[in-house]
């Protein structure tokens, strides 16, 4: 009966130790995978901060503001591309990307110091 009870005991330790290794093993692949939203959410809090690449936005110049957040993106995570669009505020931010997953973001700018004309940017991010 000792004996029983105590390969029992072993057993249910087994399942319980298999468990946690199972469970360490999901959260450290967890911890290793970037955070795609939070990364396209980032360039677009940059992209609100920074004066230049505000104005870049209203302008409607893509392309400055596009090679401003790689500079940025490269410094987060140099594994990764992006794409950004501006458009008015009313219309759908819609580019040819790639086949992939493809995280966004996007912010309305509203204003300058000088004229009242909002655009939306719109963020892309994937893995390479």
């Amino acid at each position: 009966m000792i004996v029983e009870s105590v390969i029992a005991v072993m057993i249910l330790f087994g399942f319980v130790f298999i468990a946690m290794a199972k469970q360490a093993q999901e959260t450290k692949a967890l911890r290793e995978k970037p955070n795609f939203y939070d990364i396209a959410n980032m360039l677009v809090e940059y992209a609100q901060k920074n004066e230049s690449v505000r104005n870049a936005i209203l302008a409607g110049s893509s392309g400055a503001v596009n090679e401003s957040l790689k500079i940025e993106l490269v410094k987060i995570n140099p594994g990764l591309s992006l794409d950004v669009a501006i458009n008015t505020t009313d219309s759908i931010c819609n580019l040819n990307l790639p086949e992939k997953e493809i995280y966004g973001a996007s912010a309305i700018i509203a204003s300058n110091s000088s004229n009242y004309d909002p655009k939306k940017l719109c963020v892309f991010v994937w893995k390479n």
